[in-house]
């Protein structure tokens, strides 16, 4: 061999070896879960496949999401990549993420070749944020989706929605429809929000007292939890006498009959004040500080499970916020079916069907949230 030809032989060796050393392994994530038909199919059936097609260009690294490590590694690769899942089966090739078997099967040859035409080295992209951050962005999100539910469950109260539609009641007797009733709406759900968020931040302060300053957050936590299944319970039993019966008298979560004619006194007193802006506005606001005592059984319990999510006052302030905001909506939808042309009987129709699934919706809150205390 001439030395021409050896020198050739040895340039090409030596950038084989380079180019291989730098190209490296296409590395495939596959993450999967113990006793999953799904995953053991893909196992037996499509790695194999791969590991025939491309040889020693991919890499397969499996990845069991029973371990927590695993899991914490997917899901910052979900967020990386900005996708949502809840498959039991994943494969992660370079930034690309099929999740399922469907989209595997359908998209991971495709994948796999764009990744090596692309050159994407031996490690794949992961974003740098350690396992407590990616823990702690799908915790702010679960509790951000919580106390929005929890808001809004306790704006549908029977508490909240009968005093609404006696308000109506009282409103049409009155004469006050069109723009003033549009008026009156808005005064009386700002003064609601207002003042529920006010209290908010009152109670909030207290829960903080106990809870942080004087070392009692076990304690509290304990007593909370205990509170949620009884109120559960209640809830339960006052939907299944409120569907035999069809009468309020048989619920026994409820504001005080007395209280309940004090509100109706206050709102007919209301409706002749001649601002009714300012009228409306502090009837919102004193209504909502003698419900409290009713709607206070979520309201609580969602202020004692926002502390647990960390002590930063302006998340809680947000939280409130948001919390106040879902309260509100129930009784601006009321007001709107009224602006729209529903008659009061039709809107009394809804409020006495609703009781029930309200009832139910809030038995299912506080078992979740007892749960939640529990566990985070």
């Amino acid at each position: 061999m001439s030395c021409f030809k050896i020198q050739i032989t040895v340039v090409l060796l030596f950038l084989s070896i380079v180019f291989k050393t730098y190209a490296g392994e296409l590395v495939v994530q596959f993450y999967y879960q113990l006793d999953c038909p799904i995953c053991e199919e893909i196992e037996r059936l499509d790695l194999p496949r791969l590991q025939d097609k491309y040889g020693d260009r991919i890499k397969v690294i499996k990845y069991d999401t029973g371990d927590e490590k695993n899991f914490v590694k997917l899901l910052s690769a979900l967020e990386h990549a900005g996708r949502e899942s809840n498959a039991t089966a994943h494969m992660v090739i370079g930034n690309t993420i099929l999740c399922g078997k469907k989209e595997i099967r359908n998209g991971i040859d495709n994948a796999i070749d764009a990744a090596l035409k692309q050159g994407v080295k031996i490690e794949n992209k992961t974003p740098p944020d350690g396992k407590e951050d990616t823990i702690q962005a799908h915790s702010r999100k679960m509790t951000f989706a919580i106390v929005a539910g929890a808001g809004l469950i306790d704006g549908i109260n029977p508490c909240v929605i009968s005093a609404l539609i006696f308000l109506m009641s009282v409103l049409a007797m009155a004469g006050i429809e069109g723009k003033k009733l549009a008026t009156a709406g808005i005064c009386y759900c700002s003064g609601s929000f207002v003042t529920y968020t006010l209290i908010g931040l009152g109670l909030l302060s207290a829960v903080r007292e106990l809870s942080i300053s004087l070392g009692l957050r076990e304690w509290v936590n304990g007593v909370t939890i205990g509170i949620l299944i009884i109120f559960a319970m209640v809830s339960i039993w006052d939907a299944v006498r409120f569907l035999k019966s069809q009468s309020g008298g048989a619920i026994i979560m409820k504001l005080p009959q007395k209280l309940q004619l004090k509100v109706h006194r206050l709102m007919r007193k209301a409706s002749n004040w001649r601002h009714l802006v300012i009228g409306a506005f502090i009837l919102g606001g004193v209504v909502t500080v003698i419900e409290t005592l009713c709607t206070g059984q979520i309201y609580v319990p969602t202020l004692v499970y926002m502390l647990k999510q960390g002590e930063s006052v302006w998340r809680h302030t947000r939280l409130l916020l948001l919390y106040n905001a879902m309260f509100t909506v129930p009784a601006v939808g009321v007001f709107a079916l009224m602006l729209g042309g529903y008659k009061l009987k039709s809107v009394m129709k809804l409020g006495r069907k609703s009781v029930v699934w309200a009832k139910l919706a809030m038995a299912l809150l506080f078992i979740l949230m007892a749960v939640l205390l529990s566990v985070y």
